[in-house]
C-alpha cells in the first residue's frame, strides 16, 4: 500500500463524482490490502495486491459526515457512522466523526491525514498521537497541488499553506495543472492525478522528477492494479504501462 496515501484525496474527490452518477452507492473496504471502493454493488474478489482475494465489508452508504479509523487510518465519507466489522489493522474499526464535507482542505500534522471539511475538524481519533492538529491548507478548487516533501495532493486555486507538513518543517508546493477528467499516474511516486492535460513535471517526492503516464479517462468504474494496489475511477480499463511496482499494470475492475 504503500503508493495509496498520496492519492487519498483524489480517491475522495473520485469518489464524490461517483456518487453524481451512481444510485446509492455504498464504501466497500478490503481487510486485507485497505482498499477503498465506492460502488453501487459489492466489488469483485479478484485482484487484491495483498492476498489472494478481496474481503470486502459494506461500511455503509456514501454521504457527507466524515469519519477516520484511529486504528487503520482509514478516511470515510459516510451518510451515518460505518460498520465497526472489516478492520484492516484490528479486530475492530473504531470510528471518530471528524466533520462535515465542504470545500476547506485540512491536513493533520501528526498523521498526515488529509480531509475536505466545511470547517475545522475534530482533534480526536489521530491515528498518529493523542490528538489530530490540523492544517488549514486552502480551499478546494480548480488547481491540483503536490507536496515534494509529504506527496500530499490538494486541489486549491492558490498556493496552499506551507505549515504542518508531516514529513519536513514546511510544506513545498508545486503547481500541476487544472483539475480534469483525464488520469495520470507517475512511475516514480506512484501519484495518481485528475488532470485537464499532462501534468507539471517537477516536485516529485521520489526523484528529481515526475514521469506521468496518461492511463484513462475519470468514469464511475473502479479499477485496482494487484501490483502497485493503485485505485482508480475510469470510463474503461485503464493502460497498463507506467506501473511503480512492476513492468506493468495489471487491472481488476472491482
Amino acid at each position: 500500500m504503500k503508493f495509496l496515501k498520496p492519492i487519498v484525496v483524489v480517491l475522495c474527490f473520485a469518489a464524490c463524482l461517483a456518487m453524481q452518477t451512481s444510485q446509492s452507492p455504498h464504501n466497500y473496504l478490503c481487510r486485507h490490502c485497505g482498499s477503498l471502493v465506492t460502488a453501487d454493488h459489492r466489488p469483485t474478489t479478484t485482484g487484491c495486491p495483498s492476498a489472494s482475494y478481496h474481503s470486502w465489508t459494506d461500511l455503509g452508504t456514501f454521504g457527507n459526515t466524515i469519519y477516520q479509523c484511529r486504528h487503520c487510518g482509514t478516511i470515510i465519507y459516510n451518510e451515518s457512522s460505518p460498520s465497526s466489522s472489516g478492520c484492516p489493522s484490528s479486530s475492530y474499526h473504531s470510528w471518530s466523526k471528524l466533520g462535515t464535507f465542504g470545500s476547506n482542505a485540512y491536513q493533520c500534522r501528526h498523521c498526515g491525514s488529509t480531509i475536505y471539511c466545511s470547517s475545522t475538524p475534530s482533534s480526536s481519533g489521530c491515528t498518529a498521537a493523542s490528538y489530530h492538529s490540523w492544517t488549514k491548507l486552502g480551499g478546494a478548487s480548480d488547481k491540483n497541488y503536490m507536496c515534494r516533501h509529504c506527496g500530499t495532493i490538494v486541489h486549491s486555486s492558490s498556493t496552499p499553506s506551507s505549515s504542518g507538513c508531516t514529513a519536513s518543517s514546511y510544506h513545498s508546493w508545486t503547481n500541476l495543472g487544472n483539475v480534469g477528467d483525464q488520469v495520470y499516474m507517475c512511475r516514480h511516486c506512484g501519484a495518481v492525478l485528475y488532470s485537464e492535460s499532462s501534468p507539471s513535471s517537477t516536485g516529485c517526492p521520489s526523484s528529481s522528477y515526475h514521469s506521468w503516464t496518461r492511463i484513462a479517462k475519470f468514469g464511475d468504474n473502479a479499477y485496482q492494479c494487484r501490483h502497485c494496489g493503485a485505485t482508480v475511477y475510469a470510463s474503461s480499463t485503464p493502460s497498463t504501462t507506467g506501473c511503480p511496482s512492476g513492468s506493468y499494470h495489471s487491472w481488476t475492475k472491482l
